[in-house]
């Protein structure tokens, strides 16, 4: 299963071109079993308008191939770091 999405403006095009609505969660609000399905999707980060700069400006990784945590797969371990 493929990312839904990493950023919000992946999201709003998907949304764009998608009949119907679609939800963006926060990366933790995601993860609620009541915000999963297939018109919700994450988004790492937020666009702060007034300064023009997205928030926060580093990603957690979770992995030794340095790879930021994906909620819609179950990760114990990458494929990256099985061949490690």
């Amino acid at each position: 299963m493929e990312p839904k999405s990493s950023s919000c403006l992946t999201a709003m095009m998907i949304g764009a071109l998608t009949p119907g609505k679609c939800r963006v969660h926060s990366l933790k609000n995601y993860a609620k079993p009541e915000n999963v399905g297939a018109e919700n999707y994450y988004c790492r980060f937020e666009y702060k308008a007034d300064i023009g700069e997205l928030a926060p400006d580093i990603v957690a990784v979770h992995c030794k191939c340095e790879m930021p945590y994906n909620p819609d797969e179950l990760m114990v371990k990458c494929e990256g770091c099985w061949e490690r």
